[in-house]
């Protein structure tokens, strides 16, 4: 590994990498202060977010709904249900399909 092996450090810190790899990161972290330095950082960052509280569970009031409401873009059709699919679309392939297996019954039995 003559490159850095910052694409590596978050899954070596996380127990992830096993075999030749990991040996690969330990080995480069021996001799790289750069990437040893970003793992002090990640390791720092890590301890960093486990110490932070959870957030507060967040509640909406009434009037923050209102006024997310308000600032969506109204659609004239958003309140009304959508319809179902029209039904002509299918009434030309329909008949012609119709009009084929009579022509070729007709034919077939006069023919």
């Amino acid at each position: 590994m003559t490159e850095h092996a910052s694409e590596w450090l978050n899954a070596y810190l996380d127990g992830e990498l096993g075999g030749l790899r990991q040996r690969q990161v330990e080995q480069h972290l021996e001799r790289c202060a750069a990437c040893r330095a970003e793992l002090e950082a990640l390791r720092g960052l890590s301890a960093l977010l486990r110490e932070t509280p959870p957030a507060a569970e967040f509640t909406p009031t009434g009037r923050f709904v209102t006024n997310l409401m308000l600032s969506l873009p109204r659609h004239p059709d958003a309140s009304q249900p959508r319809k179902a699919a029209s039904l002509g679309w299918w009434l030309a392939p329909a008949g012609l399909l119709g009009a084929w297996f009579f022509l070729r019954t007709v034919l077939t039995l006069t023919g």
